[in-house]
């Protein structure tokens, strides 16, 4: 009874030591990945890139029911059916890297002519559990925040009636500069505009070129404005939640180094007035 009952142990011993190295050996193998003309999804409910462009859409599906992610930035995941995803990734993006627990990730590049802004793709996964060779890929390295450099007189932090604008990230990409800030009230709940011009000014930045550039685009957590809005008006800011604010400046070909100033407009209803909020002496990254 006693060896009976040791050969059961050890026989449940290798049965889960066997799935286990058989779980940690699955592999995705990438059925399709095309065009769907008739799915309207990026277009019925778009979401922005950091770019201030429209997200393209995954649509995919796969054996696994909820644990599926990608390893670039996903601005939004909706989960249609257990094992049916749709992923909202910036078009600008030159491969995709899916991962699951249990699976090795699993790296692709996109089609040929890339993908399009606003259109959906469909990808169709299939597990393979014959053990492969796992390549090793290389670390991408995370776009590190902007940090003031204390010898210079660069105003990255300001704070104006209560609240404070913090400026994370300034970057160049595709002829355009995107400025990130994060927007924290440390008063009670109130509204605010940020409007693209004003009779104190409008929005701009000025480069270490001394050329200018207006704003075409911006937004506040889920809403958006551009030129010919005036901006974003009468927006609850909520007191101590911070709310990430982003303004994108097009058509930039002189590749420059610093943003020696930016301007941005607020409105304040309980003041009636207009604040010019100046940041100077910003690095740029590429």
């Amino acid at each position: 009874m006693k060896t009976k009952l040791k050969l059961i142990i050890i026989s449940t011993f290798f049965l889960i030591l066997f799935l286990a190295i058989g779980l940690n050996g699955m592999n995705f193998k990438v059925n399709k990945f095309e065009k769907l003309l008739s799915d309207f999804q990026a277009e019925e409910s778009p979401v922005y890139d950091l770019r201030m462009n429209y997200c393209t859409v995954l649509r995919v599906e796969s054996e696994v029911k909820t644990g599926l992610t990608l390893g670039q930035k996903v601005y939004k995941k909706i989960i249609i059916n257990p094992g049916e995803y749709y992923f909202y990734i910036s078009a600008h993006e030159d491969e995709i890297t899916f991962k699951a627990p249990n699976y090795n990730s699993k790296t692709i590049k996109v089609p040929r002519k890339g993908l399009k802004m606003g259109q959906v793709y469909y990808v169709r996964l299939e597990s393979v559990k014959e053990p492969i060779v796992k390549k090793q890929q290389p670390k991408i390295p995370k776009k590190m925040p902007i940090v003031q450099d204390k010898s210079s007189k660069s105003t990255l932090l300001i704070t104006k009636q209560g609240i404070e604008f913090e400026l994370t990230q300034c970057f160049y990409a595709s002829e355009s500069i995107t400025m990130v800030f994060d927007v924290t009230n440390h008063k009670a709940d109130r509204e605010i505009s940020l409007v693209e011009r004003a009779k104190t000014g409008y929005v701009r930045i000025i480069d270490d070129k001394g050329m200018e550039y207006r704003s075409s685009k911006m937004t506040f957590g889920t809403k958006s404005g551009h030129y010919h809005s005036n901006g974003i008006k009468d927006v609850t800011v909520v007191e101590d939640v911070t709310t990430q604010l982003i303004y994108n400046f097009e058509k930039i070909k002189n590749n420059p180094k610093y943003i020696k100033r930016m301007d941005i407009l607020m409105f304040i209803p309980e003041y009636n007035s207009y604040f010019t909020l100046k940041f100077r002496d910003i690095e740029i990254q590429y």
